[in-house]
């Protein structure tokens, strides 16, 4: 279970607040932004006006919280600072996984090491989009391992394809218990990733107990 720019429903996503408070609800990975300021540095923030955020987090700050208590995903939302992520990156003992919606960010990271996880973001089209027509041979072509889709993308063909291959499937944002549990029981998904981690935790917990004899 992966929580989204932290515990990002009721706080401020990207925030160390967020991020403190996903790691307390039993997250396995914590997804958050990265892109560059003007001076070179490495920061949490989806979009360009996040930079003015008065609470703004470095990727240094959050590795040094992580490490040793959760997992990152750490999404590169802007191509070009590949390179000093691998710098900033090194040491980390957690798992750790780069993703992008960006297949030349993806091809940048493999190229430059062969000893990374990575995933391709894939996002639901938009009225004027084109829909990806396979989201795995998408994936295949940037060398990335991990398909990482919006939720309405998630149909059970694809989930049967990414069970009966054994590939890394995982589903981005899903808030609802009903839908995180019915995610946590198919098979060929391997990540839920959610703005409330504590509820994921939860209905997670209730599947344990439901299954023990």
């Amino acid at each position: 279970m992966c929580a989204h720019r932290g515990a990002s429903l009721d706080l401020p996503d990207n925030s160390m607040a967020a991020f403190a408070a996903a790691i307390a609800a039993g997250s396995d990975l914590i997804e958050t932004d990265v892109r560059m300021t003007t001076a070179g540095d490495l920061v949490l923030a989806h979009d360009t006006w996040d930079l003015d955020r008065d609470d703004l987090v470095t990727l240094e700050a959050l590795l040094d919280v992580a490490d040793g208590q959760v997992g990152l995903d750490l999404e590169i939302v802007e191509p070009g600072l590949e390179r000093v992520l691998l710098d900033v990156i090194a040491g980390f003992s957690g798992r750790l996984i780069v993703t992008s919606i960006f297949p030349e960010v993806l091809l940048e990271l493999n190229r430059l090491t062969d000893s990374l996880e990575t995933g391709l973001v894939i996002e639901a089209p938009t009225d004027d989009g084109a829909p990806v027509t396979d989201p795995f041979a998408a994936t295949d072509v940037c060398g990335a391992t991990v398909t990482l889709v919006e939720d309405p993308l998630a149909v059970p063909r694809l989930m049967s394809r990414a069970h009966r291959d054994g590939r890394p499937f995982w589903v981005f944002t899903v808030n609802d218990n009903v839908r995180i549990r019915e995610l946590f029981e198919a098979p060929g998904v391997t990540g839920v990733i959610t703005d409330d981690p504590a509820l994921a935790h939860a209905v997670r917990a209730d599947l344990v107990k439901s299954a023990r004899p």
